[in-house]
């Protein structure tokens, strides 16, 4: 079940190698160049966002989040701040109990292969004896299975009918052709028929042109994901997405309102923009 091909596609598309943006194939150099611009401009808001107990307004999901974003930005250059956070993490691994907070908060010291990884997973493998595994939101299940597959064998955190059962609700929910599609790829010999796989990839690309900022980073992961596994595939869909962000993008570099009221939406979706701007101008 562990198949190359799934802990290949997931490497990439989870927690994302150093980005490279020379020959991009479906962009132009001037949409590029702009969110490129729009990167850095995020990347320094959130630089001015971390505390100085190493988190991201005391909240792990953030804070893993804003990690990884910076983490792919330039591993070396922020390495301190990655550090406290990820030791931020480490500290207050034993508050941590529901599914979505530990499966967000692991992906940041796996990133950058931080020791915080083993006590985040010992708390996820203690913890999931009280959860419903098929009853999480879509997106838990998902990064749940790919946790999975890309943590050592020894550290597993799901059991065999754990990963069968939580398959089969997202290949059953067709109202998310994202989740629908990243599974179908994921089980490596592709069950589905090749017309299926077109099919899907189709409805991701409608629900792109609509979708809210936490949606539209699945659907660019699915994207990714079947660009991954059929490089042949026509890369058009860049340039709509990365339009779309930019004009979301405030001149701060948020994604969202800036006042107090606002202060978790504007985390939240400015995190979940730059994580699918990063996938966007990923060669």
């Amino acid at each position: 079940m562990k198949s190359l091909r799934w802990q290949v596609l997931f490497v990439f598309t989870m927690l994302s190698a150093p980005l490279l943006f020379s020959g991009l194939d479906g962009l132009g150099e001037s949409l590029l160049l702009e969110g490129r611009l729009a990167l850095f401009r995020g990347e320094n808001w959130l630089v001015s966002q971390q505390l100085s107990d190493g988190s991201w307004g005391e909240n792990p999901i953030f804070t893993s989040q804003a990690g990884v974003i910076l983490a792919n930005a330039n591993l070396e250059l922020y390495s301190e701040r990655l550090e406290k956070g990820c030791q931020w993490l480490r500290r207050n691994a034993e508050t941590l109990s529901n599914a979505e907070a530990l499966a967000q908060a692991i992906r940041l010291p796996l990133r950058i292969q931080h020791p915080a990884t083993t006590v985040l997973v010992r708390q996820l493998r203690e913890s999931k004896k009280k959860w419903m595994l098929d009853g999480q939101p879509a997106s838990v299940r998902q990064s749940l299975l790919e946790l999975y597959y890309l943590l050592p064998r020894e550290t597993a955190i799901l059991s065999e009918n754990e990963i069968v059962v939580m398959q089969k609700t997202l290949l059953d929910d067709k109202e998310q052709p994202a989740f629908v599609l990243l599974t179908l790829l994921s089980l490596g010999k592709h069950p589905a028929r090749p017309e299926e796989l077109t099919s899907l990839l189709t409805a991701c690309m409608e629900a792109a042109k609509t979708a809210a900022l936490e949606d539209l980073f699945w659907i660019v992961r699915a994207l990714r994901g079947y660009e991954r596994v059929f490089p042949e595939t026509a890369k058009d869909w860049r340039a709509a997405i990365v339009a779309k962000l930019l004009e979301k993008q405030r001149g701060d570099g948020t994604f969202a309102g800036t006042t107090d009221s606002t202060a978790l939406k504007c985390m939240t979706e400015t995190c979940f923009a730059l994580l699918t701007l990063q996938l966007c101008l990923a060669s």
